[in-house]
């Protein structure tokens, strides 16, 4: 034949070889001759409630595997803080301004008498007696070990299909 053709039915077995896999949306009962549903009868995989996974590196042809299920397995987070101390500096000066002593600029007296007149300097870092001087605080946190299973739980927007595959 020379030209072009229209056809209004496609007849025959098609482009798609033996084995070929299709998603079909007829019933499981209605499905064509030369078609079996992909339910592991008739040579098929088992393909009934399943997401296909491309076969490469990471999974081989026919592999199979996962949950129908969320499962966050028993585990732990742990976080330390870095051992540290939080020095505190007084003044040793008993009258006059505060510019040699006391690191951050606080004057500590017990007296209720504050004697000393602001001059708005910086105080040492160095000077003056150190209060805490040596200490440290170290933090562990952990989360509960319990995991959690809950039924699809992880499950994106779906439309279920049947898998038809080509046996003759």
């Amino acid at each position: 034949m020379t030209g072009t053709c229209t056809a209004g039915d496609f007849v025959g077995n098609g482009t798609i070889p033996i084995g070929g896999i299709i998603m079909w949306s007829g019933t499981d009962g209605n499905v064509p001759s030369n078609w079996a549903l992909c339910n592991g009868s008739n040579g098929t995989p088992d393909l009934i409630d399943k997401f296909i996974v491309g076969r490469g590196s990471s999974y081989a042809a026919g592999d199979t595997g996962g949950s129908a299920d969320a499962i966050v397995p028993t585990h732990t987070h742990t976080a330390t803080g870095g051992s540290h101390g939080h020095p505190v500096r007084h003044s040793t000066q008993t009258t006059g301004a505060v510019d040699a002593d006391a690191s951050g600029g606080y004057v500590l007296d017990n007296t209720g008498v504050q004697d000393f007149a602001a001059n708005n300097s910086t105080p040492s870092s160095t000077s003056g007696d150190q209060i805490g001087q040596s200490g440290s605080l170290t933090l562990t946190a952990a989360t509960p070990a319990d995991g959690e299973s809950v039924t699809n739980k992880n499950l994106p927007p779906y439309y279920a299909i049947a898998y038809i595959m080509r046996i003759s």
